[in-house]
C-alpha cells in the first residue's frame, strides 16, 4: 500500500536492476500505471502519472546539499549481496542484528542485516542539514517505509515479492511533454 498528500493506493511494485548501472520501478495499482521511476548513477527520474507531473533531480544539489540517498545506496538496499564490500569494513555487531554504517559528511546512512540469515531487517537514511529522510524496517512478511523528499510525505507497505535474474527488459521513460509538466529539483 502507498500513501501520498492524504490518497491510499494498493500498489503492485516492480523493481528491476542492472548491476551498478540503474534501477527501474513501475507501481501498478487497479490495472493502471501510477508512478514510474529511473535511478541512475547521477540522477533520480520520477514519473507520477496521476498528477501528470515528471521529476528530474540529480542526487546532488546545489550549495552542498543533496538527497539522503544515491543510487548506491538503493542498490544496496535491494540486495544484500551488493552490501558485501562494506561488510567488513563499517559493520558492528549487535544483539541479532549487523548494522553497517555508510555515514557521510551530512548524512546518516545505516543499513540493518539480521546477523543469522543476511536479510535486511531496517535502514536509516537522513539528511542533517535539510531534516529529508528515507526509513524503513521489517514488519512481519513486508517493510514498512516512509520518505519525505522527491515526491513529498509518503509511506509505504511493502510485502513480499518475486525474484529473478537476468531478464531483458524495456526502459521506457518517455511522456508526452505537452500533457506533462516537468519538474526539475
Amino acid at each position: 500500500m502507498l500513501e501520498a498528500e492524504g490518497e491510499r493506493y494498493e500498489v503492485e511494485l516492480q523493481l528491476r536492476a542492472v548491476r551498478d548501472s540503474f534501477l527501474y520501478i513501475s507501481g501498478v495499482s487497479s490495472g493502471y500505471e501510477i508512478l514510474r521511476a529511473y535511478l541512475d548513477l547521477d540522477s533520480i527520474r520520477v514519473i507520477d502519472r496521476i498528477n501528470k507531473v515528471v521529476y528530474h533531480a540529480a542526487y546532488r544539489k546545489h550549495f552542498g546539499y543533496g538527497f539522503p540517498v544515491n543510487f548506491w545506496d538503493i542498490q544496496r538496499l535491494i540486495d544484500a549481496h551488493y552490501l558485501c564490500g562494506w561488510v567488513d569494513e563499517r559493520a558492528v555487531l549487535e544483539g541479532a542484528e549487523l548494522k553497517v554504517n555508510l555515514t557521510e559528511e551530512l548524512t546518516i546512512k545505516e543499513i540493518r542485516l539480521d546477523s543469522k540469515v543476511m536479510e535486511l531487517s531496517g535502514f536509516v537514511f537522513r539528511h542533517l542539514r535539510t531534516g529529508e529522510f528515507l526509513i524503513g524496517e521489517r514488519r512481519g512478511g513486508g517493510f514498512f517505509v516512509a520518505s519525505n523528499f522527491l515526491l513529498g510525505d509518503v509511506t509505504m507497505s511493502l510485502g513480499a515479492g518475486s525474484r529473478s535474474y537476468n531478464d531483458s527488459f524495456d526502459v521506457r521513460m518517455n511522456v508526452n511533454e505537452r500533457k506533462y509538466t516537468r519538474i526539475d529539483l
